[in-house]
């Protein structure tokens, strides 16, 4: 009986086609082409302050590869219909004494706000953005003990630049989204969107 099958499936070339084939064809599919790696995430800036320090963290942001500056908005109602129409992902706001607190070494904050509705992307979005704001920090902070001449104290319990804590805004168009967040930033979030703060 198994004899007379493989016969069957041996003269059979669109058996042979299906049986060979079509494992190695899904096998570059799945491999090369259904990826959960998301890069050049669109986003609208909002820089209130426009200083050097600000400058250099747009710089930060830019140099990770996760995200494209697509838009330069003049307040958070133009970015909050931005991410309602789902011509960007997620936005920067740089509040306009940003760079005046980094030069008093103070704590400085902004906020990024998330476009909820697409898990995959709102979670990397956030990962980066929270990773590059703790690298930015950690440079401030570095750059302002040197300055000092105490450039072998970064430890703890020197205090950060910015800090974090996690909470859950909601996002209608999907589950809800757990975000860092600092400090409140006043209205900037839109009920399909999320509010991180990092330095």
């Amino acid at each position: 009986m198994i004899r007379k099958e493989f016969i069957q499936i041996i003269r059979d070339p669109r058996t042979l086609l299906i049986m060979f084939v079509m494992p190695v064809v899904m096998l570059f599919l799945l491999g090369y082409a259904a990826t959960n790696d998301v890069r050049n995430v669109p986003i609208a800036i909002f820089d209130q302050d426009r200083s050097q320090a600000s400058h250099e963290l747009l710089n930060a942001y830019r140099n990770a590869d996760y995200f494209h500056f697509d838009f330069d908005v003049a307040s958070v109602a133009e970015m909050k219909d931005l991410i309602d129409s789902g011509q960007i992902k997620a936005g920067l706001i740089i509040p306009p004494d940003y760079g005046l607190r980094i030069a008093r070494g103070e704590q400085a904050q902004v906020a990024f706000v998330l476009d909820g509705s697409d898990p995959t992307v709102a979670g990397t979005a956030l990962s980066a953005a929270t990773l590059i704001g703790q690298t930015k920090a950690t440079a401030v902070l570095r750059a302002t003990l040197e300055a000092r001449g105490q450039a072998g104290a970064i430890q703890p319990p020197i205090a950060q630049p910015s800090a974090s804590r996690m909470r859950s805004l909601s996002c209608p168009r999907a589950a809800p989204l757990s975000c860092s967040h600092a400090a409140p930033v006043a209205n900037c979030a839109s009920d399909s969107a999320c509010v991180m703060t990092s330095s």
